[in-house]
């Protein structure tokens, strides 16, 4: 993850780009962006199910935002990402949010990225809903377009 991390700041800059918004589950683009000087927000991703106890999700990112807020400055910032409509259930959605605001923490999510993810969301089919199953993740189908739902 950091060898990831430091390339991808490496070429940010080397192609004028100063200022990311970086949605990462790991600590390694704070720490990169962090030595290299970039200016940014870096987005916590946080995961959590249907049947995910959502205190306990927001617990775990409170754990890693502070953890990595020391690495954080005048040029760099934490965000929270509740990760994608797919992998992150309606009321952990909520929970994280409502966390974010009180904190005055920015927010950024994955949402309407593919034609699969739509498919996934609005019906329950598809590659994504079909991948998720292999591996015993159950996706919550909303029955709408997920950006109207969100």
């Amino acid at each position: 993850m950091a060898a990831s991390a430091e390339l991808g700041v490496e070429l940010a800059l080397a192609s004028g780009v100063t200022t990311i918004a970086d949605c990462a589950y790991d600590g390694a683009v704070v720490r990169a962006a962090r030595d290299a000087g970039l200016r940014g927000i870096v987005y916590l991703e946080a995961f959590g199910g249907p049947d995910a106890d959502a205190d306990a999700v927001v617990a775990r990112l409170v754990a890693r935002v502070e953890a990595l807020a020391p690495l954080t400055g005048p040029l760099l910032a934490l965000g929270v990402s509740p990760h994608a409509p797919y992998t992150v259930a309606p009321h952990v959605y909520a929970a994280l949010l409502a966390h974010a605001r009180a904190h005055g923490l920015p927010v950024a999510t994955h949402v309407a990225e593919s034609a699969a993810e739509l498919d996934a969301l609005r019906d329950g089919t598809g590659a994504i809903a079909e991948r998720l199953a292999e591996v015993g993740v159950a996706i919550p189908v909303l029955g709408e377009h997920p950006v109207d739902r969100l």
